[in-house]
């Protein structure tokens, strides 16, 4: 599926490598056939663009990750509530390879999830995060205008956060999300400390 640069601005969008971490957290955990089972769940009009070949680097409605979550949480969380957050611990290690982690050993959880910030725009056209650190073993990070703010997917950015901060050699990193836009909020907030 090719969207072409208008349409990037007018439907929200997220990067094919977000959709392909969530296939293979699948495939690892539940076997080659989770997948399929997991698209034959989702109800959302895009779901059949997964039965062709996704591309790392393409664009695809941001509706199809969240429905490919929550299709996911359908079909295997129901009786793991800890299903999200493993999902965002296995896409922080999908997400960097080799020479990648080894150079986190020497930042701090502050400087990744500064530069995550800075990235953010790469693998999503809506949303934007503001990083604060109220003191060095402590950061507040709020996500504002994500299309995809679901009760679902932040449950799986807590545990993505928390497997960065893991990466950088923090210790018993603890990741609080006491504001949600699931909740009628206007932004997600999430603590961290470590």
């Amino acid at each position: 599926m090719r969207v072409d640069q208008g349409a990037q601005r007018a439907v929200p969008l997220s990067r094919g490598s977000l959709l392909l971490a969530n296939r293979k957290f699948l495939e690892v955990n539940y076997g080659e056939e989770a997948f399929p089972e997991v698209v034959a769940r989702m109800r959302g009009p895009h779901a059949p663009v997964l039965n062709g070949i996704v591309l790392p680097g393409n664009w695809y409605p941001t509706a199809l990750m969240v429905d490919m979550v929550d299709a996911a949480v359908a079909v295997f969380g129901q009786n793991d509530d800890k299903f999200l957050y493993r999902l965002g611990v296995f896409n922080a290690d999908y997400d960097l390879k080799g020479i990648h982690k080894f150079v986190l050993r020497f930042t701090s959880p502050l400087w990744v999830l500064e530069r995550g910030a800075k990235l953010w725009s790469d693998f999503h056209n809506t949303g934007a995060w503001t990083i604060e650190s109220p003191d060095p073993r402590r950061l507040i990070g709020t996500l504002r205008d994500f299309a995809g703010q679901t009760a679902n997917q932040c449950q799986a950015t807590c545990g993505f956060l928390a497997r960065m901060g893991q990466l950088t050699g923090a210790r018993q990193v603890r990741i609080e999300h006491p504001v949600c836009c699931s909740a009628g909020a206007a932004a997600c907030v999430f603590r961290a400390d470590w």
